[in-house]
């Protein structure tokens, strides 16, 4: 009881400090402290107004419309969670917030984090609540201090969105599912953008509701780049680091100025993070810039008019009037990485065209052979290349395993490199069409003018390496 009426009596006194305050004060003075998991106090805390949470603590707190361009590991989703609650506590009206990510399973798990962990972890956010926090699982309905009713509700831009007017919405990582890995592929950066402002815009309140949305930058088409610059938005583009300066071959930075010094000191700090990733990943995730911007084998605004082929085109119609020919590519799976098999269909015009595209993550040597074997039975495949630079498949080709047509090829540097500027011809030519498929579409990117690959969930270029074998 005493221990109950102890929290009661720093809950009223926090309430009023917050309501004669702002938003920092309750950043710091509440939801740091009250969440330790979050690292405590010097997690979201700041030391200059030109760092990264401030600037973008003065958008939230300062501006109805809001876009933040802003790098990983920055506390974007925590400050996005502290300014839900800081709404939703200090309403004078019902209250009715949505929070939208790329997909709707995204947002949920932002909601996770808001319901039973603050319950648990933060009995002082917890305590501001007249009803039990803890139940949330995907949607919160609670009641504020001042007895309003507070709603907060997922939504997804992958899928329709439908819901009354609110008061506040934010838009967190609208192209990209971080825990998958996944990042939109360009039909559905387009479906998400037009989606945003024919049905998200217009729910949110006119003359009172807010709009804040943060992401990372896919390219100068997606939502975060048409919000850039648009009349009554606050436009923010923050990378880790200013005026960055690099050792000869970019493999180290020597010199440059962190967007938060009280987590990151020096700019020389991020070269951990350069080391776990491609040049192209760190511009991309630290940086800012547009994956566009960054250097790839395979041209993005090439590759983007590749994609957008559908099961039921008139392509596939042409092509099964005639004789079909197809063609096909393996790359073969090691422990860590999947193998992915592609087949394509090639009309008299020398298109190619993606009849099948199979990941196929933790199968076994055997399970693969098998695969291309029924398909050989049962589709009139010409030739089908598989990568031997390993030799996996020796012993399945000695013993006579291997479907006639499926054949062997030496994976040396220079083959590679003939094989990605013959894919890199049909992609700039507009010869090879691709079914929408985000992981298909990572795949390709992935692969950089090296010819190596970024390593990340979705495998590790295996698509990029299957589809110049077939070509």
């Amino acid at each position: 009881m005493a221990k109950k009426k102890k929290v009661k009596a720093i809950v009223e006194d926090a309430y009023k400090k917050i309501k004669q305050n702002d938003f920092e004060f309750f950043i710091n003075n509440v939801f740091a402290k009250g969440f330790e998991k979050l690292e405590g106090r010097d997690f979201i805390s700041w030391d200059s107004p030109d760092s990264f949470p401030a600037i973008l603590t003065d958008s939230l707190e300062n501006y109805d419309r809001s876009v933040t361009i802003g790098p990983r590991d920055f506390g974007k989703t925590h400050l996005f969670m502290a300014y839900a609650l800081y709404k939703m506590i200090t309403a004078e009206h019902r209250m009715m917030v949505y929070y939208l990510s790329f997909k709707q399973s995204q947002a949920e798990g932002f909601i996770k984090k808001v319901g039973k962990p603050i319950a648990q972890s933060s009995p002082l956010i917890s305590a501001f609540f007249k009803n039990d926090f803890s139940r949330a699982k995907t949607k919160i309905d609670t009641v504020n201090p001042l007895g309003y009713q507070c709603i907060m509700e997922p939504l997804g831009l992958s899928s329709a969105i439908r819901g009354e007017h609110s008061d506040l919405m934010l838009v967190d990582n609208p192209l990209k599912d971080e825990s998958a890995g996944q990042t939109a592929n360009p039909t559905q950066v387009r479906k998400a953008t037009k989606r945003f402002f024919e049905d998200g815009i217009p729910m949110v309140k006119d003359s009172t509701g807010e709009c804040h949305v943060i992401g990372t930058a896919i390219s100068p088409e997606d939502l975060l780049h048409k919000l850039q610059g648009k009349k009554g938005w606050m436009s923010n583009r923050i990378p880790a680091i200013k005026d960055i300066e690099w050792n000869e071959d970019q493999t180290k930075i020597v010199g440059g100025k962190s967007s938060w010094p009280k987590r990151w000191p020096s700019a020389k700090n991020f070269n951990s993070k350069r080391n776990d990733t491609t040049l192209s990943g760190f511009k991309k995730e630290y940086l800012c810039m547009a994956a566009r911007d960054v250097d790839t084998f395979l041209n993005r605004d090439k590759l983007e008019t590749c994609f957008g082929l559908q099961s039921d085109n008139s392509n596939f119609e042409d092509l099964k009037k005639g004789e079909i020919r197809l063609v096909g590519g393996h790359d073969i799976g090691k422990k860590v990485d999947p193998a992915h098999a592609i087949i394509f269909a090639l009309d008299e015009e020398d298109h190619l065209y993606e009849w099948i595209s199979k990941f196929m993550d933790g199968w076994e040597y055997q399970d693969q052979v098998e695969w291309w074997v029924r398909q050989f039975n049962r589709l009139p495949i010409y030739k089908a290349f598989y990568d031997d630079q390993r030799s996996e498949f020796e012993g399945f080709r000695e013993r006579g395993d291997l479907p006639t047509g499926f054949e062997p090829q030496p994976m040396s540097y220079q083959a590679k490199y003939n094989m990605a500027a013959e894919l890199e011809t049909y992609v700039n030519q507009g010869k090879i069409h691709f079914r929408d498929d985000s992981r298909t579409y990572q795949s390709l990117l992935s692969v950089g003018d090296d010819l190596k690959a970024v390593k990340n969930s979705a495998g590790h270029g295996d698509a990029f390496f299957s589809t110049i074998l077939a070509v």
